[in-house]
């Protein structure tokens, strides 16, 4: 099955496979080792996790459950945008690939786009917004010479999409969400594409980026499609799963095993 996942992936012209924080079963997820790894195996996208900090960087890593499991540090996640690049820099990867990665860091924004080759494409995740979020995101993609159509800024933050489209509105962006009103309940009422439209209207995003993959039937993608809209999901390492999204017509799944369902088709 995962040889048929990867030759439906290759055959399209459209669809995309997302390697979620890179090749994370190979390397440490969210370092340059991860993305580099992706990008080596035949992915040509990327999803990451970035947070602005109050010294202006921007830097590369999901919360403070991964900072504390993988880097040691135990921090509040209220901290995560007080900390300085410094404090990032100095921690050292204590995961289980420690020993096959020990010059693992975490990276900066300026540093994963700079290894990004042609063409290759990123959904970044915002996690920690700042006021100058948008221009120093912007300033750093002009710097490494990456064009807005490489970036796809994905985020739970409906408040980060809207403003960041408000200033660059040439960036494409979706809100992250669950298929379900209340994500902690398995008997909450599912929203409707009429409900998914408007929590994109009402922050000018481009599109949904959706959790509870299991929940997304074909007309559903259609009708969001067809208010103009594109539909994504996330995250999804079942291969049947994988292509039967494919195969109802999502623009794009993420998943932790990218290269696994690309190389399988090899």
């Amino acid at each position: 099955m995962a040889t048929l996942l990867a030759v439906s992936v290759a055959g399209s012209s459209s669809a995309e496979l997302v390697a979620h924080r890179g090749a994370n079963s190979m390397a440490p997820e969210n370092t340059l080792e991860a993305f580099e790894l992706a990008f080596k195996n035949g992915v040509k996208t990327i999803e990451g996790d970035f947070y602005a900090l109050e010294d202006s960087n921007i830097v590369c890593v999901h919360g403070a459950g991964e900072l504390k499991k993988y880097w040691g540090l135990d921090v509040p996640q209220s901290r995560l945008q007080k900390l300085a690049l410094s404090d990032y820099k100095a921690l050292k990867y204590c995961g289980a690939r420690a020993g096959k990665f020990p010059e693992a860091k975490i990276p900066t924004l300026e540093e994963v786009f700079k290894i990004m080759p042609p063409g290759a494409v990123i959904f970044a995740e915002i996690k920690g917004y700042s006021p100058d979020f948008a221009s120093a995101f912007d300033g750093i993609r002009k710097k490494c010479g990456l064009k807005e159509e490489q970036i796809r800024l994905i985020s739970f933050l409906p408040g980060a999409l809207k403003d960041f489209k408000a200033k660059y509105p040439k960036y494409k962006t979706f809100l992250l969400t669950g298929m379900r009103k209340n994500p902690g309940r398995k008997d909450s009422a599912i929203r409707t594409p009429d409900e998914i439209v408007k929590m994109c209207a009402d922050c000018n995003a481009d599109g949904i980026d959706i959790g509870d993959s299991r929940l997304v039937t074909k007309d559903f993608v259609d009708a969001v499609k067809k208010a103009g809209l594109e539909f994504h999901v996330w995250t999804v390492n079942n291969p049947d799963e994988c292509r039967r999204l494919l195969d109802i017509g999502v623009d794009s799944v993420t998943t932790d095993r990218a290269v696994e369902f690309l190389s399988s088709a090899k």
